[in-house]
């Protein structure tokens, strides 16, 4: 990431009882040989 920041527990626990949040969470999928990069729209 270009400008990390920094949460404490407890903005993160308040940030996953969000309730738009917790029904969209997937779990990570395998790369299977893929790269990962970042492009910047801007």
């Amino acid at each position: 990431m270009k400008h990390p920041i920094q949460m404490s527990d407890a903005q993160i626990g308040a940030f996953e009882r969000l309730p738009h949040i917790n029904p969209n969470n997937r779990p990570v999928q395998p790369l299977n040989g893929r790269t990962v990069g970042a492009q910047s729209g801007h």
